[in-house]
């Protein structure tokens, strides 16, 4: 009686779980998503924009003194930006594909939820009545275990690392993402505070090359600490929010689901 009790409850579990899953914690999920990108693309658009400015400048032979030139002054800062402009490439692409998943589970979701429990069922009843066939019992176990791991995954498990993992971001990231964010878009707009891009903005700002050159070669050796500090932070915090803290998470859950699962399966023929 008592694992029939466990059945129904878990039963009863997976369907509150997938309702809330993909109701009150999706419509979060989305929200959380849509504001963590819009807040990535800006800064992927500051550090575009420092990353063309600095390109421009290292490739100018104007000499700042000593047989160097400014060109040397900013290779390494160039290189810094460089790579934490790939990071955040890489987390926005992270986001966007989060995102795309959620909405594909949200399509099929459901359907894969009445699989896993037809298939629980129909494992019990086999093994029910043909107990003696070890081969046909062990395909239905094997079948309903993988399907029922994988569908709560994606249904369940997948919606909560990204609640967790945005939970997270928020209570331990956050403030350190805000600070190297506005920092690096200070100094974007301090060196370059016209787009590269234009070729107008550009003539005007290069019409007193040596002078001008000099100044940002002046203001990147009292901001290079803070720039590289601002660079390690920012990648750190990429890393953690868009891939350790959900994968973190996923990783327990998915081994608590996993061996649940099979347990409930496994105790199916003591039911009759």
């Amino acid at each position: 009686m008592s694992k029939k009790i466990i059945f129904s409850v878990f039963i009863l579990i997976l369907f509150i779980s997938g309702y809330f899953a993909f109701s009150e914690i999706s419509v979060y999920n989305g929200q959380y998503l849509d504001t963590a990108l819009k807040r990535s693309l800006k800064t992927f658009a500051s550090l575009s924009a420092l990353k063309v400015g600095l390109s421009i400048v290292e490739g100018s032979e104007v000499g700042v003194g000593f047989g160097l030139q400014i060109g040397d002054v900013v290779q390494s800062t160039y290189d810094f930006v460089h790579i934490t402009w790939q990071v955040v490439l890489v987390g926005c692409v992270a986001l966007i594909g989060t995102k795309y998943l959620l909405k594909f589970v949200g399509v099929i979701g459901s359907f894969g939820l009445i699989l896993a429990i037809l298939l629980i069922f129909v494992t019990i009843f086999i093994r029910r009545k043909y107990p003696e066939n070890k081969i046909l019992c062990k395909i239905s176990r094997d079948v309903s275990l993988i399907v029922s791991i994988l569908t709560i995954s994606l249904y369940v498990i997948l919606p909560l690392s990204v609640l967790g993992g945005s939970w997270l971001s928020g209570n331990i990231t956050r403030p350190v993402l805000v600070e190297s964010e506005k920092g690096l878009s200070n100094i974007q707009k301090d060196m370059f505070p016209d787009q590269p891009g234009d070729e107008k903005n550009i003539s005007s700002m290069w019409s007193g090359a040596k002078d001008q050159l000099n100044k940002i070669a002046d203001y990147l050796k009292n901001k290079k600490d803070k720039v590289s500090m601002w660079g390690f932070q920012l990648i750190t915090v990429y890393m953690f929010d868009c891939f350790l803290f959900p994968l973190l998470i996923f990783v327990f859950l998915f081994g608590i689901v996993k061996y649940g699962t099979g347990y409930l399966i496994r105790i199916g023929p003591a039911w009759a």
